[in-house]
């Protein structure tokens, strides 16, 4: 994946910038909504608000202070194992087979 804009994305994602001034994206987050939508600027526009939305929702920028219930140390284990091609972090989410939680409507087997 490449983050620069190339080409003719330079004028698109300064056309897509002053449309979404007012969300604050880095240009890494914008041309990853253009190129999502084909360049199309209202619905990479539409898709990139929602996401903003839903993001302030959820809380999940403040996802460091979130606290999980008491079954989750014992019943899902994150552990880091090295990092993709790109250098980010990558993880491994490890839930446990018989995982038994009390809002399960539903008994899962091997």
């Amino acid at each position: 994946m490449i983050y620069t804009p190339e080409g003719n994305e330079v004028a698109i994602l300064q056309q897509f910038k002053e449309a979404v001034v007012d969300l604050n994206q880095a240009d890494v987050v914008l041309l990853r909504f253009l190129r999502a939508r084909d360049y199309d600027l209202e619905n990479a526009e539409k898709m990139l608000r929602n996401a903003v939305k839903w993001r302030e929702e959820i809380g999940i920028d403040n996802y460091l202070q979130w606290e999980f219930p008491p079954y989750y140390q014992s019943c899902v284990r994150n552990l880091k194992f090295g990092e993709d091609f790109e250098g980010a972090p990558s993880n491994l989410l490890a839930i446990r087979r018989k995982m038994a939680c009390k809002t399960a409507t539903r008994k899962w087997r091997n």
